[in-house]
C-alpha cells in the first residue's frame, strides 16, 4: 500500500498521550477527521501501524492530535519522530490542487523557455515550501515555493515554470 506523510510527531503534548505534530498536508480539517483511522510510520523501519484519531485542534503550523490506542505520555513518547500517513487514495484532493510530492522529478523551465534543471526535494523550513532543483554541472538551486516565483504547474507534463529574477541563477 502506498501513503502520503500528512504530519511529523515531533513532540508531546500533556500527560494524556496526545502530539503536537508537525502538519505537512495543505488540507487539515479533510485529513484529520475524529473517528478516522491512521497510521504511524517509523522512518527507520517502513513500518506502519493503525492508531484511530481521537482528538485534534491546529495551532499553524502544528496540529495537537490525540489517539484512542494511547492514553499516556510514556506510551506517546515511543512514537516520536515517527510519520503519520493515510493510504493515498484517501488523499483526495481539489480539482487543480496537487500532492507535494507530485512536483518531484517534474522539469523547471525559465518564462523564456530555458531548461533550469530538476526537481530533486521539497523541503520547508518556514510556513513556505522551497524545491530543490538539480542543475547540471551547477550547485543545486533552492526555489521558494511561492506566486512571486511559481508562474505555472503541470504535474502531468512533469513541467514547471518560474520567474528568474536577477541573481537566482
Amino acid at each position: 500500500m502506498e501513503y502520503i506523510q500528512i504530519a511529523k510527531l515531533n513532540k508531546t503534548f500533556g500527560l494524556k498521550g496526545e502530539f503536537r505534530a508537525y502538519s505537512l498536508t495543505d488540507f487539515p480539517e479533510e485529513r484529520f477527521k475524529k473517528g478516522k483511522t491512521m497510521f504511524f510510520l517509523d522512518p527507520k523501519t517502513s513500518e506502519t501501524t493503525p492508531f484511530t484519531l481521537s482528538s485534534y485542534r491546529k495551532k499553524d503550523p502544528f496540529v495537537f492530535i490525540g489517539f484512542k490506542e494511547i492514553q499516556t505520555i510514556e506510551e506517546a513518547e515511543k512514537h516520536l519522530g515517527k510519520f503519520l500517513v493515510i493510504p493515498k487514495e484517501e488523499a483526495v484532493i481539489p480539482n487543480g490542487a496537487f500532492h507535494v510530492f507530485d512536483l518531484l522529478d517534474c522539469e523547471v523551465y525559465s518564462e523564456e523557455g530555458e531548461k533550469i534543471g530538476v526537481v530533486i526535494d521539497i523541503f520547508s523550513y518556514s510556513p513556505v515550501k522551497n524545491l530543490r532543483i538539480k542543475r547540471e554541472g551547477k550547485n543545486d538551486l533552492q526555489v521558494p515555493f511561492v506566486d512571486q516565483f511559481i508562474k505555472e504547474v503541470d504535474v502531468e507534463a512533469k513541467r514547471i515554470v518560474i520567474h528568474v529574477i536577477e541573481g537566482l541563477l
